[in-house]
């Protein structure tokens, strides 16, 4: 499964600020769905590489800067399973 990307919420927020952006506008620039940027700023969802990238880039950034890489939910999950059946 594919890495996650959660955002690091107050750095990207202040990114976008210093650029004198509205959210509107820093979405509309990156090609990213109003709504769907919205969600990724505000930390209620998280967003894919390509998407992360996109959005450091046009930041001059490095990705890491904003977001924190995550494993899928669902495969963190059944690693922390396999963890507790290795202590029994």
């Amino acid at each position: 499964m594919k890495p996650v990307y959660a955002t690091k919420r107050n750095k990207l927020a202040t990114a976008v600020m210093r650029k004198l952006m509205s959210q509107t506008d820093f979405a509309k620039a990156t090609g990213i769905s109003i709504p769907y940027f919205n969600a990724i700023i505000n930390g209620k969802c998280t967003t894919t590489e390509k998407t992360a990238h996109k959005i450091a880039d046009y930041l001059n950034r490095d990705v890491g800067y904003f977001f924190v890489v995550e494993m899928h939910q669902r495969k963190r999950k059944q690693e922390q399973e396999n963890e507790r059946e290795e202590l029994q």
